[in-house]
């Protein structure tokens, strides 16, 4: 790309603003040195990147980069040779830590990112080298003891000779014949020995070495002689230890020289996801998008904003390429022109680079093989060019380099010269970069040019809006309609006498006034045709939104309805349970009367009567079971309306939530007698439910669920009397000495033990194990609660320990 467009673009800045999304050095370095790229496919590798980034951190945040610098050079210096310092490995070391967490993150997040965890995975396990660095080298680059088992022991005796002589030296400075001789009581270092400060006139008195002296004279610091030969063993020690540093720290060096290339490759992907992630918070910043490659030299930004600008920014939809190649924009001064092309060079660039552009979805650009811009006033006093000049000598440059792939971007063509000369030469300028295929953007006062732009096929006029009525731009750009600079109008807004505007205006030719009064005119109907766009937009967005409301709602009601139906089904399976153990307890009753009945010699007549009342208190339980059973949800039902409602027509009354028969219609009235079993009912018609399909019964019509039910009832307690004297011997065979509830809830295990006492006492059984377990407790004291008030139970007690203990009840039986 040409380095005056990106100069006069302000590519370097958005470059920067980029640098500072970066986490360190290199990757920041990286950003500076991006250039737009020229191959379509790479460019939309690039943009895949970004956005694959960006929703990485909208789903799993950003990675954890931690301390990693650019370790490069120090690598390279260890695979020659060299001794790295223990801040050179402290680095190496931190930004070995940094990377596996960084690669862990990546690697283990949730979501769909090929790029960035291939990149990831590609990161060398250097981990045996961190641990080994981790081992042997401090935060502040010191060699730990942990280095090697030598530099731990000659360090343990550097500590115990150290302690040793300061005791010593302790004795020494505390011992009264040294009072008065020495300037203070304490003990120093001098040249890496210990020593002690002595007067000047105390000199002979002390025996020792001298080591240094104050800077007055007045004080010595002496090492006395009953310390030399430790202090010499402590200065013997501290040589071997930095001996033994020297030699960790040069094997150290070797580990890294052996997988310095490794290392270096690490630092540069992890730059370079850095970098991707930056380019993805920029995007966030700014409320990018990916725009569309188009393979084609069609341009079209979508409502696109400067990303330079601050404040309340008004978005541009400049197009190219769909029909023509070349755009004009005309319109005042300070109307948004210039800034219209510098947001289309600025946003190519971008893109080309793999950053997202400040657009709408939906935008549209090409990859451009050089974008060339002749933008802004560049004269040159020491070159002795005018703007005339200057602009003609970066528009040669421009039109022998342009192909039929590059995007010319031209500020105020042809201006800075006599303005008859300027357009003719500007329109010959902009026909010869159409001819040679050139995708062009330009801006202009001339007419003649606008006039060129509607005549010529390939061409189209833009212009920038300008409020008359406030004397400001509003910066919306119009394509296919050319602009008027708006110079006389302006003028006598802003107080110039009219006799001068008129004069003016007299002055301009009928063709030219003809001209601007069509534009005018023009405008303004665009101006309308916009404002009732606009409606018709926002009726299809309320359209969309009633729609989207519609279908929620709807969604809502299935949901809801769906619940109803479950809780309608728990509710019966609830009463169905209810149900049985009412037919259990009859069952009991029963097998209790016709025992009572057998030993007290009760007739034939009477047990009869009780089979019967049995059979019909079964049949009223089997018809609860059969109405649960069928809720109003499951089944198609309709409202009665002005329908006829014949006898024997099947009905559903939602009130008592059953099934019924019409006995009697009675329309007059507005009301119909219903029977619900054995009950018969006059009810609201209003309140009554057709079965669909529902049809009258005939007397030959098969039984109902409900009549079946009841008929197998009441067989059941028929049979139950005619066999009644074999009753015993049937549950003694059958009812065995235990019942094991473990698992059951507390109700479950209640009825089951329950029914099992009745079975066992019909049995004649005297001892029974109920097998509970130990678990929390609850289900044995429920039990034996029980137990307690039971009428077939003399007594209780727990299991002994053969016989399960507290997990086990024993109970005792009586008839």
């Amino acid at each position: 790309m040409d380095d005056r467009t990106l100069r006069v673009l302000e590519y370097e800045k958005i470059l920067e603003m980029l640098a500072e999304h970066c986490s360190f050095s290199l990757s920041k370095e990286f950003a500076r040195s991006l250039r737009p790229r020229t191959n379509p496919q790479f460019v939309r590798g690039l943009l895949s990147e970004t956005t694959e980034a960006l929703s990485f951190l909208h789903s799993a945040g950003e990675p954890p980069f931690g301390a990693v610098t650019d370790v490069r050079d120090a690598a390279s210096r260890a695979k020659i040779g060299s001794q790295l310092s223990g801040e050179d490995l402290w680095a190496i070391c931190e930004t070995l830590r940094s990377g596996s967490r960084y690669k862990r993150a990546v690697l283990e997040a949730s979501g769909h990112h090929p790029i960035l965890k291939g990149l990831a995975a590609g990161l060398a396990d250097l981990n045996s080298l961190r641990a080994l660095l981790e081992r042997s080298i401090g935060e502040e680059g010191e060699v730990l003891d942990g280095a090697s088992s030598t530099l731990a022991s000659i360090r343990r005796d550097i500590t115990v000779t150290g302690n040793r002589i300061r005791d010593r030296m302790e004795s020494f400075v505390k011992d009264p014949g040294m009072i008065g001789r020495l300037q203070e009581a304490i003990i120093t270092v001098r040249n890496d020995r210990y020593v002690v400060p002595v007067k000047q006139e105390f000199r002979n008195s002390v025996k020792g070495i001298v080591h240094d002296q104050s800077s007055s004279g007045a004080t010595l610091f002496i090492e006395p002689l009953q310390v030399v030969e430790m202090n010499n063993r402590l200065v013997e020690l501290r040589s071997q230890e930095l001996e033994e540093v020297n030699r960790i720290l040069k094997s150290l060096s070797g580990e890294v020289a052996a997988v310095a290339d490794e290392i270096r490759s690490n630092v540069d992907t992890l730059a370079r996801m850095d970098m991707i992630f930056a380019k993805a918070k920029l995007s966030r910043f700014m409320r990018g998008v990916e725009p569309e490659i188009s393979d084609r030299q069609a341009l079209h930004l979508r409502n696109a904003r400067h990303p330079l600008l601050k404040g309340k920014v008004v978005p541009v939809s400049p197009r190219v390429g769909d029909g023509y190649s070349t755009l004009v924009i005309t319109g005042p001064n300070t109307g948004g022109k210039t800034v219209t092309l510098k947001v289309v060079g600025l946003l190519c660039l971008m893109a080309q680079t793999g950053l997202h552009i400040p657009t709408d979805q939906g935008s549209v650009v090409p990859v451009f093989d050089g974008i060339y811009a002749d933008i802004g006033d560049e004269q040159s006093i020491e070159q002795s060019l005018s703007t005339f000049s200057s602009h003609m000598s970066q528009i040669v440059k421009i039109v022998e380099n342009a192909t039929d792939k590059s995007l010319v971007l031209l500020d105020e063509l042809g201006a800075g010269t006599d303005p008859t000369e300027g357009a003719v030469l500007a329109i010959a300028i902009l026909n010869y970069l159409h001819a040679k295929g050139c995708t062009t953007v330009a801006t202009t006062h001339y007419g003649q040019l606008k006039v060129f732009t509607h005549e010529t096929p390939g061409f189209e006029n833009a212009s920038v809006e300008f409020d008359l009525e406030t004397l400001r731009p509003t910066y919306r750009l119009i394509i296919g309609l050319p602009g008027s600079s708006n110079a006389l109008s302006i003028a006598e807004r802003l107080g110039l006498k009219k006799e001068i505007v008129a004069d003016a205006s007299g002055r301009l030719g009928q063709q030219d006034v003809g001209f601007e009064n069509l534009l005018k005119t023009v405008h303004e109907k665009g101006i309308e045709l916009d404002r009732r766009l606009d409606e018709v937009r926002s009726t299809q967005q309320e359209i969309q939104r009633l729609r989207a409301e519609l279908e929620s709602a709807q969604k809502s009601f299935e949901r809801e309805r769906d619940a109803m139906v479950r809780k309608a089904r728990d509710e019966a399976s609830q009463v169905v349970a209810r149900a049985k153990r009412e037919a259990e307890a009859v069952l009991k009753d029963l097998r209790e009367l016709l025992e009572q009945g057998a030993r007290s010699g009760i007739s034939n007549d009477v047990l009869a009567d009780i089979a019967g009342e049995t059979r019909r208190t079964l049949g009223e339980i089997a018809d609860q079971c059969v109405d649960m059973g069928q809720t109003e949800p499951e089944r198609v039902l309709e409202e009665t309306g002005d329908a006829e409602l014949s006898a024997g027509q099947t009905v559903y009354l939602p009130e008592y939530r059953q099934d019924g028969v019409v006995v009697e219609p009675r329309p007059d009235s507005g009301m119909v007698v219903v029977q619900v079993g054995a009950m018969k009912i006059a009810v609201d018609r209003s309140k009554v439910r057709v079965v669909k399909g529902g049809k009258p019964r005939s007397d030959d019509s098969k039984p109902s669920r409900r009549g079946a039910s009841a008929a197998v009832a009441g067989a059941s307690a028929n049979q139950a009397v005619s066999n009644e004297g074999s009753l015993s011997r049937r549950a003694a065979m059958s009812v065995r000495s235990e019942i094991d509830v473990r698992g059951m809830t507390v109700d479950d295990a209640l009825v089951e033990v329950d029914r099992y006492l009745d079975d066992a006492a019909l049995a004649g059984l005297s001892i029974v194990r109920i097998i509970h377990g130990k678990g929390t407790g609850a289900l044995r004291r429920a039990v034996q609660d029980m137990l307690r008030s039971h009428h077939h139970v003399s007594s209780f007690r727990d299991g002994e320990a053969g016989e399960g203990g507290t997990g086990v009840t024993v109970a005792s039986i009586t008839a």
